[in-house]
């Protein structure tokens, strides 16, 4: 059977579900994904967590602009990279953000 938008959607245990958000996050504040605290708050304390860990970062970039990245970072910390950063073609993301929006529509 194929999985649809709408049924992958619809998945519960989805775990691309805020998953940068659970990435940046420390999940021992949760108990990890034991059921201790009721969903709401087990999303809200990840959710503080990983803000305080992202205003801890001293600098954080962005694959998709990869050269903006490294002209930000070179001003913020004035330093200059000896070798220009390079896009190689394009990432999975972008080369799957038509598919997705054409998929959602």
């Amino acid at each position: 059977p194929e999985l649809t938008m709408k049924k992958f959607l619809a998945c519960e245990s989805n775990m691309a579900f805020n998953r940068q958000t659970r990435m940046l996050a420390d999940l021992t504040l949760v108990d990890c994904y034991k059921k201790t605290y009721s969903k709401k708050e087990r999303e809200r304390r990840i959710l503080e967590s990983a803000k305080a860990n992202l205003e801890s970062l001293a600098f954080v970039g962005l694959t998709e602009y990869q050269v903006e990245s490294q002209e930000l970072f070179e001003h913020a910390f004035n330093f200059k990279f000896m070798i220009q950063f390079e896009v190689a073609g394009t990432s999975k993301s972008l080369a799957n953000l038509e598919k997705l929006s054409e998929a959602v529509k």
